[in-house]
């Protein structure tokens, strides 16, 4: 917030993810204290999204095939 508050005008209207930091009383206190308003996107099912989709039939394969390549040293 510390960054987008001073960027913030009368008007602006701030687009959120729907995540409990962003619906906290004090961040929506800050919004409407400079005249911006906020918008949350809607919950959305993961059932719906491809990319998560995608990633769920992946597993851990990216995870397994980065270490592989790239060893932590010792």
């Amino acid at each position: 917030m510390s960054l987008l508050l001073p960027e913030l005008r009368r008007g602006d209207v701030v687009i959120m993810e729907n995540l409990s930091s962003h619906n906290a009383p004090v961040v929506r206190e800050m919004i409407e204290a400079v005249g911006a308003s906020r918008l949350l996107f809607p919950p959305c099912s993961p059932d719906l999204n491809p990319i998560k989709q995608t990633f769920s039939k992946l597993g851990g394969a990216p995870a397994q095939s980065r270490q592989a390549h790239h060893p932590r040293p010792l």
